[in-house]
């Protein structure tokens, strides 16, 4: 007999590039979702609530694939800042748009049901603004937290982002101390 658990939640992975892990003021970084849809999952809308650090931007979502492809039924509505009415946007219709540091995306109950055992993979870019905190690296300085909202339940992941500072001197031809 094989007893198989009927309440399994959708869960969330984020996680940031690896080539973006440190940025500098003025460079986009790409972050991905990862939204695992059990098999048993029940047919409840699923809500990616997007925050940024005051240091990051949103600047467009990328892509939204299921299982590394893009099915047509993978369909979701995406409030890019608490004023701006709801709309259906394809992935690359918010390109342009910089509205706050969140946003949040909602896969309908529909999605939900179709997309049962599948992943759901969103892939957006942020860019590092000059409100940035500095730290050292390793730090994530600059959090990233997404959290899924289910029913009721809901879990979070946060990732960062290091800015490191640059120390600049700079040398007249006649001393060999920094000039200030």
């Amino acid at each position: 007999m094989t007893i198989v658990e009927k309440n399994q939640y959708p869960s969330v992975d984020k996680a940031v590039a690896t080539t973006d892990e440190v940025a500098q003021i003025g460079e986009d970084v790409t972050f991905t979702l990862t939204v695992t849809i059990p098999a048993t999952a029940a047919a409840h809308d699923i809500f990616l609530n997007d925050t940024m650090s005051s240091g990051l931007t949103f600047k467009e979502i990328v892509s939204v694939k299921n299982n590394d492809s893009t099915p047509a039924d993978v369909t979701y509505t995406t409030h890019l800042s608490k004023t701006a009415a709801e709309s259906t946007l394809t992935a690359s219709a918010v390109t342009g748009n910089t509205p706050a540091n969140s946003f949040v995306i909602k896969f309908a109950d529909t999605v939900v049901s179709a997309q049962k055992g599948k992943t759901i993979t969103v892939t957006y870019k942020a860019t590092v603004n000059k409100d940035a905190t500095v730290a050292v690296s390793g730090t994530d300085a600059n959090a990233n937290e997404v959290k899924l909202d289910y029913s009721n339940y809901s879990q979070t992941d946060t990732v960062g982002v290091d800015t490191v500072a640059i120390t600049l001197l700079k040398y007249d031809g006649a001393v060999t101390d920094a000039v200030a």
